[in-house]
């Protein structure tokens, strides 16, 4: 590859399409122009202590090669001939909208700079008036970290709504004195049956989905622990979907207090434990369908601590049989019981 001078010159008659020049901080894509216009932009910005490294270009498949490299700022010349300025907006509107657009021109009317902004440009400078350069390129880097930034977070943003959307556990937020919610994940919709906007700010919201017995136990517990500064709660809530059914939530509350100590938003965390739930009573009710057996069989059955050789099961027919009440024989030896 051949390189330019610091001017951006091309050395050569048939110099490639793209050359760098290497400086420092600012890469800045430029669209070829006028040479002499090039140098006055050049040397404005190095009086004004910018440093920058340039990738100048002059077709639109040079252009969008170069919009894929670590570029922070475009510089468009209008007297740019073949790929214009315009040309090199739209393009960088479609591909790299967070970079700064800076439209430089000897004449353009008032208009063209409206149409220009709105089409996607930071900023439009009058060659006449290139003291206004350097200004005008610090607040576009600026703004495009600002934008880059904002990027950033709307990306984490939707990663952790889509995270949020396939799990279990649903997240919410709401002010501690009024309960009202001010944020609920988005598989609030598969797991109750609402949209987030149903919930959010509802005033009834916890009256139409927490068990009354939940709910009243699980705010008078969240009220007691902001009484006393406590900064986590947990309960196992059963939470009524908009079909009308009921299922197990176990729910997580942190309360938040700023430097006063005074709470200012309460955070929940509720998963799904409706399985668990039906684990728990298909064991129960095999238990219970055991001890109906057990409890009526017309035979002495007992079970003894395998380590202590104490009572710990004592049945219906042993009762009756040795005349003893289980409440008597239960956690006690033989010795305990019968004489020698």
């Amino acid at each position: 590859m051949l390189t330019g001078d610091s001017r951006g010159h091309a050395p050569a008659e048939h110099a490639p399409a793209i050359w760098t020049v290497m400086a420092d901080v600012v890469h800045v894509l430029r669209l070829r122009g006028d040479n002499a216009a090039a140098d006055r932009v050049h040397e404005t910005l190095a009086n004004a202590g910018l440093k920058c490294e340039w990738t100048v270009v002059s077709s639109p498949d040079d252009f969008t090669a170069a919009l894929c490299r670590d570029v922070r700022l475009i510089l468009a010349d209008n007297s740019a001939r073949g790929f214009t300025a315009c040309q090199a907006l739209r393009l960088a509107t479609e591909h790299r909208p967070e970079v700064p657009f800076i439209c430089l021109a000897d004449d353009l009317e008032e208009q063209d700079i409206v149409d220009r902004l709105k089409e996607g440009a930071a900023d439009c400078v009058s060659m006449q008036r290139l003291d206004r350069l350097p200004a005008a390129v610090h607040r576009a880097l600026r703004e495009g970290d600002e934008r880059s930034l904002r990027r950033s977070a709307d990306a984490m943003r939707v990663f952790l709504e889509n995270l949020l959307s396939a799990s279990p556990s649903m997240v919410f937020r709401f002010d501690p004195e009024t309960h009202a919610l001010t944020y609920v994940s988005p598989n609030i919709g598969w797991l109750l049956g609402y949209a987030p906007d149903e919930a959010v700010g509802a005033a009834d919201f916890w009256d139409r989905v927490l068990h009354p017995e939940d709910r009243v136990r699980l705010f008078a517990r969240l009220a007691e622990a902001i009484g006393n500064l406590v900064a986590q709660i947990d309960q196992e809530c059963r939470y009524r979907g908009k079909d009308g059914r009921d299922r197990w939530f176990y729910t997580l509350l942190r309360i938040e207090y700023d430097l006063e100590a005074r709470p200012v938003a309460v955070f929940g965390y509720a998963l799904d434990i409706a399985d668990r739930k039906a684990a728990e009573e298909q064991v129960r009710q095999a238990r219970a369908f055991s001890d109906s057996i057990i409890e009526h069989l017309p035979a002495i059955v007992f079970v003894k601590d395998a380590r202590t050789l104490r009572y710990v099961r004592f049945n219906n027919a042993a009762e009756e049989m040795l005349g003893l009440d289980r409440d008597e024989v239960l956690g006690k030896t033989e010795a305990e019981l019968f004489p020698a």
